[in-house]
């Protein structure tokens, strides 16, 4: 029993096969060089949203302490501080980036369109976004698409 345990891949621990993960790590290195904010791959079973970083250093510390801004508390209401019950605090930039992400490009249409054909939904960002793939998960978590009855899992994949 013990060795069936120590051969338990993490994609088998997470519901998420080797072609998901394989196809997840190959999106996010396209992604940091495509000029777009995310790029999209239809697998049999899922579809995979990698999401484009940045390596500007005034992008990741633009306010003190690290860029920290309160959460949207309307797209995120279960995010809550643990030291107060307020609202929780989100480096800026990972905010900011997810916020115009949402606004100024076709993941809401994309995701609701996977979730329509009753695919997985995964998430992925490497390094730098990896808290961007987060807020993604979190937020269409939180915020269902109506009539939905048996939703697949969202997936995340986070290699930072």
């Amino acid at each position: 029993m013990q060795a069936e345990k120590m051969r338990e891949t993490v994609g088998n621990h997470i519901g998420l096969n080797d072609e998901v993960i394989n196809k997840a790590t190959y999106l996010a290195m396209e992604a940091h060089s495509s000029s777009k904010s995310f790029v999209k791959n239809l697998l049999p079973l899922s579809v995979v949203f990698a999401f484009r970083g940045s390596m500007l250093t005034d992008d990741w510390f633009g306010q003190p302490p690290l860029g920290e801004t309160k959460i949207d508390a309307s797209k995120f209401p279960s995010l809550r501080s643990l030291n107060d019950g307020g609202d929780a605090m989100v480096n800026g930039w990972f905010l900011q980036q997810f916020n115009a992400i949402l606004d100024q490009s076709s993941l809401v249409k994309k995701v609701k369109e996977a979730i329509a054909m009753k695919k997985q939904v995964v998430f992925f960002g490497h390094l730098s976004v990896g808290p961007i793939s987060i807020l993604a998960t979190l937020c269409f978590l939180e915020n269902p698409v109506p009539n939905q009855i048996n939703p697949p899992r969202v997936g995340i994949i986070s290699g930072s």
